[in-house]
């Protein structure tokens, strides 16, 4: 079974896998990057998402940064697909999230949707800890399979210092 995986820029992995048939470009939309539910690289990142994110809701509820995301696991008739949720906060100790990217598998969501995010259901988080990249561990393994003139553009687009 794949699974479908929004890469976090709009660059996606466009400019050279346009034709790969793991990637979904749409137009003014985020790439979708279709990976395997046995990605060994990408579950183990994921884990890692879910082990560390009271790290996330730390800097999150300090607020001194200015961007906070999570990619969030939606589920519908046996398809699965990993969003992002942007515009965080917290609401009678709960975290909230609105779905950012255009849904292709889940018709039961769309665009500005609010969410209660459940720590099981996270796939990812990130956010900018003064320009560079906090978290991002999917985002990670996507850029890693990316050629090195990918990565300088998705870096670019990103606007975020990945170390």
């Amino acid at each position: 079974m794949k699974i479908l995986f929004f890469l976090f820029a709009s660059l996606a992995l466009a400019a050279c896998n346009n034709q790969d048939k793991n990637t979904i470009s749409r137009k003014d939309e985020p790439d979708i990057i279709r990976v395997e539910a046995e990605d060994e690289e990408m579950n183990a990142a994921i884990e890692k998402a879910k082990q560390t994110f009271p790290d996330f809701l730390k800097a999150f509820r300090t607020g001194k940064d200015d961007y906070y995301s999570v990619k969030y696991r939606f589920d519908h008739n046996g398809e699965v697909e990993h969003i992002w949720l942007g515009d965080l906060f917290e609401k009678d100790s709960a975290l909230y999230g609105t779905i950012s990217n255009v849904p292709e598998l889940i018709p039961t969501i769309d665009v500005g949707d609010t969410v209660r995010v459940q720590q099981e259901r996270i796939s990812d988080w990130v956010y900018s800890d003064s320009g560079l990249m906090r978290g991002g561990y999917t985002i990670r393994v996507l850029r890693s399979r990316l050629s090195e003139e990918e990565k300088k553009q998705l870096d670019k687009e990103m606007g975020m210092r990945i170390e």
